[in-house]
């Protein structure tokens, strides 16, 4: 089994493996794969599925897909806007309820996969 690091730049919140561990074992985890695994693009999870030490909610923007990192590239990258925290903040009600919100910031991801 190889192990390659994809890199991505989160705007968002980012949770423990307690979150981690219950949002594995929701009902309607398979809406909630959708979000995780960008199969309808529209990603707006990232986690730690191995171990499960940490999972992202946010805006998600992938950097490198572990097979081209020597390639530099630009990349087009905005300030994050008020609309867009608000956008997080509605989609995390949306699925997650009244569960607190943590401090919405900007995260450079190392995920290995």
């Amino acid at each position: 089994m190889g192990v390659r690091k994809e890199t991505y730049i989160v705007y968002g919140c980012k949770f423990d493996e307690g979150f981690t561990e219950k949002l594995f074992r929701r009902e309607d985890w398979d809406t909630l794969y959708d979000m995780l695994e960008d199969t309808k693009g529209d990603r707006w999870l990232l986690s730690d599925g191995m171990s499960g030490q940490y999972t992202y909610f946010g805006i998600i923007t992938k950097l490198s897909n572990g097979w081209d990192d020597d390639d530099y590239r630009e990349i087009e990258f905005k300030a994050p806007t008020a609309k867009q925290k608000e956008l997080i903040r509605t989609k995390f009600r949306e699925h997650f309820g009244n569960l607190v919100l943590p401090k919405i910031t900007m995260y450079y991801v190392p995920h290995y996969t």
